[in-house]
């Protein structure tokens, strides 16, 4: 699994990959798989909240992610 920080503010580049992944607000976490957006979560959460949506994802997504070569080996 990869976590990418990307500042909105920072550049007008950035801007516009936030706008065509629909980000309107921070934080937002922009889930791919395969290189396709497959789920957002948006607003600050509780350690315990986000456990929860990282494995909601895993698991609704699992054979998607099991392709993925580079996160084969972490999918059970």
């Amino acid at each position: 699994m990869k976590f990418v920080k990307l500042n909105m503010l920072e550049n007008p580049g950035n801007q516009e990959i936030a706008s065509n992944y629909g980000v309107m607000s921070t934080p937002t976490l922009v889930f791919f798989c395969n290189g396709r957006p497959i789920g957002q979560a948006v607003g600050f959460m509780s350690e315990e909240d986000l456990r929860r949506t990282l494995g909601s994802v895993l698991g609704r997504y699992k054979s998607c992610l099991t392709q993925s070569s580079d996160l084969r080996s972490y999918i059970v």
